[in-house]
């Protein structure tokens, strides 16, 4: 849900919500709540998943931004596969945005706005995007960019991140963005000046 309180908080302190948590209940997790989990080590993975629907409420903010340092982000709907639940985002202009992560969405259907994977300060390989549905799959666009920054050298090391869509029916997308970039310095000894380039 939008904002901060939410009355089913505690069940994410250790990053996973399964299908069958809380029963037949409607879990209500907030966007802030989800925002400020850390990481803390790596190759930790967070998943959200229920027997039903998984519904992303209109955000005033405009985007469901997680911190760096998870290894994946994971919503899946429909967990006991009686072909119910999809996961849906109420205004497709909001935004998921995983931070380098990788991220999984599967459910019967998929409506979806936004979505970035990049690393927000540009400098480490994009996530990978795994979308599956049993029926339809709407999503506007989706970026997995990767660059990375270092000294004396040419060779591009940032690799975008893989982009997987499947559905039994139509599949809809915005632009999809996928490119490495290096950005790299050399300094010339005569004159110490640096020079700076890019590469794509």
């Amino acid at each position: 849900v939008n904002g901060f309180d939410a009355p089913n908080a505690p069940e994410i302190d250790d990053f996973v919500i399964n299908g069958e948590d809380g029963g037949s209940e409607t879990f209500f997790i907030s966007e802030e709540q989800l925002e400020s989990l850390l990481a803390s080590d790596s190759g930790i993975n967070l998943l959200l998943q229920a027997n039903r629907n998984i519904t992303i409420q209109d955000l005033s903010d405009n985007a469901l931004s997680f911190s760096s340092g998870f290894d994946s982000i994971s919503f899946a709907a429909d967990a006991d596969k009686n072909g119910v639940g999809s996961v849906i985002m109420n205004d497709t202009n909001d935004e998921i945005i995983t931070s380098g992560a990788n991220l999984d969405i599967s459910g019967v259907t998929l409506q979806l706005g936004k979505l970035l994977l990049s690393d927000p300060f540009g400098f480490d390989e994009s996530g990978n995007l795994n979308l599956l549905a049993s029926d339809q799959i709407s999503v506007g666009s989706i970026d997995t960019n990767a660059s990375s920054a270092f000294g004396g050298s040419s060779t591009p090391v940032g690799t975008g991140g893989n982009v997987t869509i499947n559905a039994q029916n139509q599949i809809t997308t915005g632009d999809i963005v996928r490119w490495g970039r290096c950005f790299y310095s050399q300094r010339q000894s005569s004159t110490n000046n640096w020079h700076h380039f890019y590469t794509e």
